[in-house]
């Protein structure tokens, strides 16, 4: 260990000192920041035009409108362009087509971007919420409260397996949204997954180096539900709704997610009619 320590150590000081690969540093560098001044001037400008109004421009939940710039975690400008996590976008609205729920359950809420979104398209349909980022009740209270629908969604911070099969049990035909930031192996044990057979799940999976969770889930959910895996893909020009005026830059910046080949959700349908 310590011969090959040294001999990265070597190669290290022998690179960093060369002058080539020092103006090649300082070409990146200046990319870079000539790169991050490019972004903020394009969103900016983005902000003052095409989502001034801050509200939601495509996708399930257009319309959707932010009070002031609150969000948790995953990345604004997304959400209010509507191309936030737009691979699901397919899958809401077969699956809001297709039923008519008695309940919907977010986990992981952050903000409210999906509860919120999701009480406006079920109008006589109680949400409940779940999440233990602190920020989270506030946040959700003032944009449910902003669109309208604050009389339908409950919060609590914590979501258990007991917590679902009680819902489920309760509730015949309902909607989960999962995005519990690695969680979703333990909050839906196979009990879980049984006791939720009528109802349609969205979950997102958070496989990493030392953790596998996709697979392992769909496998506690194939004999219950049609399971479909979507993968992130990277968001293209077509994609963005707003003003071409905007710079290449701007747009592609404005949708970034921040998400890598490892983003991946399951589409779970019920095969209870």
């Amino acid at each position: 260990m310590y011969i090959l320590y040294q001999g990265l150590q070597n190669i290290y000081n022998h690179t960093y000192t060369n002058p080539i690969v020092a103006r090649f540093r300082l070409l990146m560098s200046t990319l870079h920041r000539n790169y991050q001044q490019e972004r903020e001037v394009g969103i900016e400008e983005l902000k003052n035009a095409d989502l001034k109004t801050r509200e939601v421009l495509k996708g399930p939940f257009k319309g959707l409108r932010y009070p002031r710039d609150i969000h948790i975690g995953a990345p604004y400008y997304p959400k209010l362009l509507g191309t936030y996590e737009q691979e699901l976008h397919w899958a809401f609205e077969r699956l809001l087509a297709r039923r008519r729920y008695n309940v919907i359950v977010d986990v992981g809420v952050a903000e409210g971007y999906y509860a919120v979104g999701l009480a406006m398209r079920c109008p006589n349909t109680t949400v409940f919420t779940y999440d233990i980022d602190p920020r989270a009740k506030n946040h959700l209270a003032e944009l449910a409260q902003a669109n309208g629908v604050a009389d339908r969604i409950e919060f609590d911070s914590e979501c258990t397996p007991p917590t679902l099969e009680r819902l489920a049990k309760q509730y015949h035909r309902g909607f989960l949204f999962s995005d519990c930031e690695g969680y979703e192996l333990q909050l839906l044990q196979p009990k879980t997954v049984s006791a939720l057979k009528n109802w349609d799940l969205i979950i997102e999976t958070h496989d990493s180096l030392q953790s596998k969770i996709t697979t392992p889930l769909k496998g506690r959910l194939r004999h219950t539900h049609q399971v479909n895996i979507v993968r992130w893909r990277r968001r293209r020009l077509t994609d963005f709704p707003g003003s071409c005026d905007h710079s290449t830059l701007a747009r592609l910046a404005a949708m970034d997610e921040a998400r890598t080949w490892r983003n991946k959700w399951l589409v779970c349908v019920s095969k209870s009619d």
